[in-house]
């Protein structure tokens, strides 16, 4: 326990201190997570309010309108909080209500014990699938159409709100796929939401079922889902398939030590040898982004820096614009600075064209009298200006996707598919926000930390909350790797593609 947690628990105690035992002990309880979720909750506004990039950028009447709808529904659920279980889900619903993959509240708690209706279900080819069932009644491979008399997809849309998930994006598309698959499989496990109940009778297949809940510890659960899930595999390599076809893992854009950067150096240096190979698969499953210096550099090793500059330049039409003035980046007309940079033990490759683009930053007023520091652009690369060279590669170029692949793993295919011929492949991906360089913001209760972006990339072309759908999709286990493999092998292949 946090020294804030005992002395709101001593206040609390001095305050009830006259009622009965076992109605002082309950209050006590309630009105400690209560008052925790309040006081963590005015920091998280506070921030939110001062900190975020949206905030400030483009701020204005409809950012004071959503803000002001958060804090109405963070304040009319703070009376249903009374325990751990509802502390959580407040102050998560709080934080997901500004719809930005980047902004999160993160909590190192967690529940040691949930209850499921002993059967497991994942969004596959437009079904609820049961994947997993210790339920005689219930066959794994039935689907989950209506529960408690509503249709499936009417739960999804009630659920993603209090789950945080993004029902639609800017395209208009009622139903993410990334969230019918995570609000699919939230609805039959049960952690105590207090913003909305569980099903009690579903049908599956052609029967009605009675939802037998069942408590199960958390540990236990997670041992049950791991072989569903989506494919969570950490290391980055490349891998022969075939007679002559290559599968490129990369399983992050952001290394978290010297073996995860030497595995991304590994395939930067190797790319160049796979040109001839028959087919070459980027596989992107699961990866959650980091900095696009890591797929910059291995696209320019793969084909050639002519070439790679003169595609892939999603990313060089973007205008950032920062909350704070970064380091080492001059103000405009001002010289760059001559000190050295801040050590690299990962030797993150430089994205060259991206570097020479922004030639420095301008001040811009903002929302509320404040500031925000907008790139200075400079002319894209020459490779870009100048008539395509030819492609040095000869492999048929496959991208491999699914709903975890988020942030700078959708713009890595932002820029795949301006390039002629690469076809993506699998599943959606999932989405994400403009803004992004999320920084952390401990909560006072000492429960876990609050991450607000600090940039937008004003002038992107894919909108909020809109993901890449591929080319040709994967209706079975998209974890199975053997079978995606020999499913990619009898695909043919796409010279039509054009850049945009």
């Amino acid at each position: 326990m946090t020294g804030r947690l005992a002395a709101l628990t001593l206040a609390i105690a001095l305050v009830l201190g006259f009622q009965a035992p076992a109605a002082r002990a309950a209050e006590a309880a309630a009105n400690l997570w209560r008052q925790m979720f309040r006081q963590d909750l005015a920091f998280a506004r506070e921030t939110i309010r001062t900190r975020y990039i949206y905030a400030r950028t483009p701020g204005g009447p409809a950012w004071d309108r959503l803000l002001a709808q958060a804090d109405a529904q963070a304040h009319a659920d703070a009376e249903k909080v009374n325990d751990f279980a509802g502390y959580r889900a407040a102050l998560v619903r709080y934080a997901d209500a500004f719809a930005d993959a980047h902004l999160r509240a993160r909590l190192d708690l967690q529940p040691a014990r949930v209850a499921w209706p002993k059967f497991l279900v994942r969004y596959q080819s437009g079904r609820y699938v049961i994947v997993e069932s210790a339920t005689p009644q219930v066959a794994v491979g039935a689907a989950v159409s209506a529960c408690d008399g509503r249709p499936i997809d009417t739960w999804i849309g009630d659920l993603a709100p209090p789950l945080g998930k993004a029902a639609g994006g800017e395209d208009g598309n009622q139903y993410l796929e990334a969230t019918r698959d995570s609000v699919g499989r939230q609805m039959f496990v049960d952690i105590k939401n207090p913003f909305y109940r569980r099903p009690q009778h579903c049908r599956i297949a052609e029967a009605d079922v009675d939802l037998a809940w069942t408590p199960i510890a958390a540990d236990q659960f997670a041992k049950l889902n791991a072989p569903h899930d989506l494919l969570r595999d950490p290391v980055t390599a490349i891998t022969g398939f075939g007679r002559n076809s290559a599968r490129v893992r990369m399983a992050t854009f952001a290394p978290s030590n010297l073996d995860e950067a030497r595995q991304f150096h590994a395939i930067i240096d190797a790319a160049p040898g796979l040109r001839d190979k028959d087919i070459v698969v980027f596989d992107v499953r699961g990866n959650g982004g980091g900095s696009y210096n890591w797929f910059t550099a291995f696209l320019e090793a793969f084909y050639g820096e002519d070439y790679a500059d003169h595609y892939a330049t999603a990313r060089l039409k973007i205008r950032p614009v920062f909350i704070d003035m970064p380091r080492g980046l001059p103000a405009a007309g001002a010289a760059k600075p001559s000190a050295s940079p801040p050590s690299d033990p990962f030797n993150t490759p430089p994205d060259k064209p991206m570097n020479a683009l922004i030639i420095g930053l301008e001040r811009r007023p903002a929302a509320g009298g404040t500031t925000v520091y907008a790139g200075k652009l400079g002319s894209l690369p020459a490779a870009a200006l100048r008539p395509a060279p030819p492609s040095p590669v000869h492999a048929q170029v496959f991208v491999l996707t699914d709903y975890g692949c988020l942030s700078a793993c959708i713009s890595f295919v932002d820029e795949l598919r301006r390039i002629p011929g690469v076809q993506q492949v699998g599943r959606e991906t999932g989405v994400d926000s403009r803004s992004g360089t999320p920084l952390n913001y401990p909560l006072p209760s000492g429960n876990g930390e609050l991450t607000v972006p600090s940039l937008v990339r004003e002038d992107r072309e894919r909108g909020d909350n809109i993901p890449w759908r591929p080319d040709v999709r994967y209706d079975g286990d998209i974890a199975d790797t053997a079978a995606v493999l020999a499913w990619i092998r009898t695909l043919p292949a796409r010279p039509d593609r054009k850049a945009p």
